[in-house]
């Protein structure tokens, strides 16, 4: 987290989790296949790309049901795979109770 001061004077943090994810992923890059992406906001596209020329398969599991998509359109476009976590909730899924 960084801290930052607000155009009101009060002081934030900001998280800086999309760089820190796309840091790691591109230093393992040279040891994985493929990596899946639970995030949905479009800052990722760039790393779906940087992956994607390095030979590397880009999954995002996100959700499109709903009142609201968790993934953005574009980041879901880059991906090579994209996998709706309400499909898969049958088989990952627990029996109430």
């Amino acid at each position: 987290m960084s801290p930052f001061v607000g155009r009101d004077g009060q002081k934030y943090f900001r998280a800086n989790h999309a760089v820190e994810i796309a840091v790691d992923a591109i230093e393992i890059a040279s040891s994985i296949q493929r990596l899946v992406l639970v995030p949905g906001d479009d800052d990722f596209t760039a790393l779906a790309d940087a992956l994607q020329r390095k030979g590397i398969r880009f999954s995002v599991l996100s959700t499109m049901k709903g009142e609201k998509p968790m993934v953005s359109n574009q980041l879901r476009r880059s991906a090579d795979e994209f996998l709706e976590m309400a499909d898969l909730l049958p088989r990952i899924g627990r029996e109430p109770g």
